[in-house]
């Protein structure tokens, strides 16, 4: 149990949810430590919001469906590319831009590569649409996209957008707008959560009323 100053009842049934029902532990402490740093507004809290909200966001349900969380590594695939790339490749020509040819001669064996890392990133792309998709139909029994509620996902993607844009260390100050909107996207990742940990509780409880109506029937 949490101290309850720091977390509601509805926030500890979602624990439990993820914890027990799901039976993903790590991701429940991930939830857990969200919510203790978003009580105490350590410095820095932004991030490590981003941080947790984007792991569960992405992972959880693909986790619990057992998909692959497949990641395109791109540092070590432009470094194998750059490794065999010369300079002289798309350099000018010393010719003006209206002279300049349209295309440039690379080895064929450099072009699969760079063909391999395009089409790597397509299906990122497409997994991360995907990730919306899991999360609704394997915890809200939405089946397909475009059956889900437009606003649902719009919130949903959304948060994830900023969740990754605010996740790792850079340039921009911790303003209090900054801390208001990630605050209010962590926020809307737990409404779902609480949609999805109490629509469990209720289909559960509907299981065992059908079996017991079949029982005595």
């Amino acid at each position: 149990m949490f101290d309850q100053n720091v977390v509601s009842p509805n926030q500890q049934r979602i624990y439990d949810w993820i914890k027990d029902t799901l039976e993903l532990p790590v991701y429940a402490e991930i939830f857990r430590g969200a919510l203790v740093i978003k009580h105490q507004k350590l410095p820095g809290y932004t991030m490590f919001l981003a941080h947790a909200g984007r792991e569960i966001i992405n992972g959880l349900a693909r986790t619990y469906m057992r998909h692959d969380r497949k990641q395109v590594q791109y540092k070590n695939e432009f470094e194998k590319i750059s490794l065999r790339w010369k300079d002289i490749w798309g350099a000018p020509m010393g010719l003006s831009e209206s002279n300049e040819p349209e295309y440039h001669k690379i080895p064929n064996d450099i072009c699969k590569m760079i063909k391999s890392l395009v089409d790597e990133h397509k299906e990122a792309k497409k997994r991360i649409a995907e990730t919306s998709v899991t999360f609704f139909s394997a915890f809200l029994n939405y089946e397909g996209r475009e059956n889900i509620p437009e606003d649902f996902l719009t919130q949903w993607e959304d948060a994830r957008k900023w969740f990754t844009r605010y996740v790792h260390v850079n340039s921009r100050v911790e303003t209090p707008e900054l801390k208001a909107i990630i605050t209010t996207q962590f926020d809307i990742l737990v409404t779902f959560l609480s949609i999805a940990a109490n629509s469990q509780q209720h289909n559960r409880v509907r299981e065992i009323n059908e079996i017991l109506e079949q029982a005595n029937g």
